[in-house]
């Protein structure tokens, strides 16, 4: 078993509190050249993804996440209170009172102050728009009664129609990944998580 850091956005971090969210999609770097004949994954060993490519040899994708039975610590904005021997607070946390406090950026997280640890329970690749609507569950999004969707991130979430699932799931992936990065399509790791 290996640990590995993945960081998170506040609405990330409290979805996955919130047991909402056990699955994220990262891009596969760099990504597998697609010629006109098209590529798809065909098997999965160690820690790399074996790409086919239908008009020249195999193509290796290394995935720097883990693989199932492997760890990730959680890193998130975070300060440290020095007028309590050091305490951790975290920005997801909400608290009211903390309003001026210093934050530190996700990425200066070190192990000790992490206070999520997910296991990874399965990986895979795939096209980003291939998602499910299940998936769109996992990732976080709401899906309420008669097929109604919320997207919980929204800065103003409301309910979406019952195929607008993807379309809350679209919106979610650019506003972390940038405006248009949904129609590019890429291929993403599907890590699938629990929390320990």
């Amino acid at each position: 078993m290996i640990e590995r850091p993945i960081l998170f956005s506040g609405p990330m971090v409290r979805a996955i509190l919130e047991g909402r969210k056990t699955q994220t999609r990262r891009v596969v770097k760099p990504q597998p050249k697609d010629r006109e004949g098209g590529i798809s994954p065909i098997c999965y060993e160690g820690d790399r993804w074996e790409f086919l490519d239908l008009e020249a040899a195999e193509q290796s994708v290394r995935n720097l996440y883990g693989k199932p039975g492997d760890r990730l610590w959680v890193r998130e904005t975070f300060s440290t209170l020095d007028c309590h021997h050091g305490q951790t607070v975290y920005r997801a946390g909400g608290e009211k009172n903390l309003t001026d406090m210093k934050w530190k950026p996700s990425i200066f997280m070190r192990r000790k102050h992490s206070r999520i640890t997910l296991e990874i329970v399965s990986v895979r690749v795939e096209r980003l728009q291939d998602i499910s609507y299940r998936d769109c569950e996992a990732e976080g999004l709401m899906h309420v009664h008669r097929g109604w969707w919320v997207n919980p991130y929204a800065e103003d979430p409301q309910a979406t129609g019952a195929d607008e699932g993807f379309l809350c799931y679209r919106n979610l992936w650019e506003s972390i990944n940038g405006k248009g990065s949904w129609k590019t399509n890429p291929w993403v790791w599907v890590i699938e998580f629990k929390r320990l």
